[in-house]
């Protein structure tokens, strides 16, 4: 979701082995190939494109609720046969409201999209700039999304050599739902009580409040009121590339690439004080976390592509190198003065945690492939894999690939007799995938902190 649709000029989806195996331990869940746009040779002159978007969404469905009297005639039968008195909020229903609160919560959002882009070159060299801005609101209340970024893409070729920068620039905010809730901020509002009041002056906060032997749910207005419960993400995005290629001779070209992203995310969460009946807070609390991320990738490639007369031939050997590194913090506090969310305003309950994590990926690569009048295809891939994410017994894996095809369009018999069909390949193939994508330090054992171990002699170790 960092990449604005405007900038994107294709999608592929790799999803069969033979075809994610040069992908190694990242293909096992298949592959896809975003392509951004790029500029062209328009002889100097700037091609510029600007769009818009607004439009309107809307629950696809609402859910058929109880009303106060419905509610109240269930819970009184339930209550009747447990032996139980009917329940206060369900008595003297005339005296108290009867609130909807899926239809209160839930309301068509508004949502919006601008993209700008300048695009052109000319013989030696070609660019692509855009910006574009995003903002959605939620279809519940209180939950917003807004993203602005920033793409600049310059090639440059002449004579035997070419290089080029990609760099893409992302800063997103929301308002996320709340979820350390039972069933969550939506779960909250399907339960909630519809006799509950919207407003009470005499509570803290100025929400209404259950009473009685009631669930000790939010009010759900109170939930996204930013006064009292405020929740916002913040997340800059960095994606850049880096490359140069030359080609000594025909055909033959070797090509570096420099890869190197970066991620930097804010969590925070402010929770004031208020009292709505049955669920209360009376310390003002802080919770911020903060994780920022950084990956490395090179790449050392050497092609050889040429054709011979109908034979056609194309050949790739690599190396590759990935770096990742993680880092995360965490720290809260209690007691500060209501609407003041910075930590060190804290009277008291200071906490704080952290914990980093790295993994190394290196991997060899080679492919080949072969076609004859491009109607009998051939390829064969092979990498070796090296990941640090695994012990020292079952660190590097092998993933070999074969496939072959028959373009049956291309064949004489097929032109002459089915000039509808455009296009007509059969294709098989046979690949070993993997997968890397779990946590780092799995295969270590560690020992935690608070808990009694055996000492072998009949004591514990605390």
């Amino acid at each position: 979701n960092s990449i604005p649709t405007s900038d994107i000029e294709s999608i592929e989806v790799l999803k069969d082995a033979s075809s994610t195996a040069i992908y190694g331990s990242r293909g096992a869940n298949g592959v896809i190939i975003v392509t951004t746009k790029e500029g062209s040779n328009t002889e100097g002159k700037p091609i510029i494109d600007l769009s818009a978007n607004i439009g309107v969404s809307a629950p696809s469905k609402y859910l058929d609720l109880l009303n106060a009297a419905g509610w109240a005639e269930v819970t009184t039968v339930a209550r009747k046969n447990a032996g139980l008195e009917p329940l206060e909020m369900a008595m003297n229903l005339a005296s108290k409201p009867d609130n909807d609160w899926q239809n209160i919560m839930f309301n068509p959002a508004l949502m919006q999209n601008y993209a700008l882009s300048v695009k052109g070159g000319g013989k030696y060299s070609t660019y692509y700039n855009s910006v574009g801005y995003t903002n959605q609101d939620g279809v519940m209340k209180g939950t917003n999304y807004q993203r602005y970024t920033l793409q600049s893409k310059q090639d440059f070729k002449k004579g035997i050599f070419a290089a080029g920068t990609n760099l893409v620039l992302t800063y997103d905010q929301s308002d996320p739902l709340y979820s350390a809730i039972r069933g969550g901020m939506v779960g909250h509002t399907l339960q909630s009580i519809p006799t509950l009041e919207k407003y009470d002056s005499n509570n803290v906060g100025g929400y209404g409040g259950l009473y009685g032997d009631v669930v000790n749910l939010q009010h759900p207005m109170g939930m996204v009121d930013d006064n009292l419960e405020n929740r916002y993400n913040e997340n800059v995005k960095i994606y850049a590339n880096a490359y140069v290629s030359v080609e000594p001779i025909k055909g033959l070209k070797y090509k570096l690439n420099l890869t190197p992203d970066f991620q930097f995310y804010r969590y925070n969460n402010y929770e004031g004080v208020y009292d709505y009946g049955l669920a209360k807070n009376d310390l003002t609390q802080v919770t911020e976390e903060q994780t920022r991320t950084r990956n490395v990738l090179v790449e050392n490639l050497l092609t050889y592509d040429r054709t011979f007369g109908d034979h056609k031939i194309s050949l790739l050997a690599g190396y590759t190198y990935q770096d990742s590194r993680y880092r995360f913090l965490q720290a809260s506090g209690q007691g500060m003065p209501t609407g003041i969310t910075e930590i060190d305003a804290a009277a008291g309950g200071l906490a704080a945690s952290g914990n980093s994590t790295r993994s190394v990926l290196t991997s060899i690569l080679g492919r080949a492939f072969y076609s004859y009048k491009n109607r009998y295809l051939l390829t064969a891939t092979i990498r070796r894999d090296g990941s640090s994410k695994f012990g020292s017994n079952n660190r590097y894996g092998n993933f070999p690939s074969v496939s072959v095809g028959w373009n049956m369009a291309e064949e004489d018999f097929m032109k002459k007799n089915v000039t509808w069909l455009d296009q007509l390949k059969l294709r098989g193939g046979y690949g070993v995938l993997g997968n890397q994508e779990i946590d780092n330090y799995q295969y270590v054992s560690v020992v935690s902190t608070g808990i009694n171990y055996p000492n072998g002699n009949g004591g514990l170790i605390q």
